[in-house]
């Protein structure tokens, strides 16, 4: 009983001075683990380029012009302008708004009707 008793006293003490030893290191590690589950969660941001480079391509499946439309981004910020057709407006402001990175979307869009044209892009602006 008595072998029984020291042994366990042992293990303890041994645990123990792991432990004590082994402080810091196990506060690393959790601090990684805790960024590692947060990373998970929190998705990283996405650079102003990336949405960029991205943004044609969704503006291409919803409007006629696309080519009418520009856009500025600044952190994840997208502010549309020109001129669309009124029944494409809401349409482009959600896919627009439904892309990766974009956190908000200002619309400044003027409409015009199917029946008169399309002002162009002006020029010395980017086409988004």
């Amino acid at each position: 009983m008595r072998h029984r008793v020291r042994a366990a006293l042992a293990l303890g003490a041994g645990i123990a001075l792991l432990l004590l030893l082994d402080w810091r290191s196990s506060r690393r590690r959790g601090k990684r683990l805790t960024r590692g589950l947060l990373d998970l969660v929190r998705p990283r941001p996405i650079s102003d380029a990336t949405i960029e480079a991205h943004g044609p391509a969704k503006l291409e499946r919803v409007a006629s012009h696309p080519e009418a439309i520009h856009a500025a981004i600044e952190h994840g910020c997208v502010v549309l302008s020109g001129e669309v057709e009124t029944h494409e407006r809401a349409a482009i402001v959600k896919e627009v708004a439904r892309a990766r990175g974009v956190d908000s979307v200002v619309d400044i869009m003027t409409e015009h009707h199917g029946d008169a044209p399309a002002v162009p892009p002006a020029l010395g602006h980017d086409v988004w």
